[in-house]
């Protein structure tokens, strides 16, 4: 079974064709979680914490990234509003 018909199981043939329409033709990303919309203002703050705390700069990413399973790389992305 291809990933088309994966997809159209999943979803239903009314939602996969709007999904045809909108990203024909294109390779897109599926994230492995749903993403959590308040999930970079939630590291912002953590970040601002560790640092008030007196955590270095790399020691308050480091932090974030192990309590939220992130790169240290992505967490800097965030915390500069990548």
């Amino acid at each position: 079974m291809s990933d088309a018909q994966r997809l159209m199981e999943i979803v239903g043939p009314e939602l996969m064709q709007r999904i045809c329409q909108e990203f024909a033709g294109e390779q897109i990303y599926i994230p492995k979680r749903v993403p959590d919309p308040h999930r970079d203002v939630h590291i912002i703050i953590q970040f601002a914490a560790a640092q008030k705390l007196g955590a270095t700069c790399m020691n308050a990413y480091e932090q974030c990234a192990d309590e939220t399973g992130l790169s240290v790389r992505r967490v800097q992305q965030i915390v500069a509003g990548r």
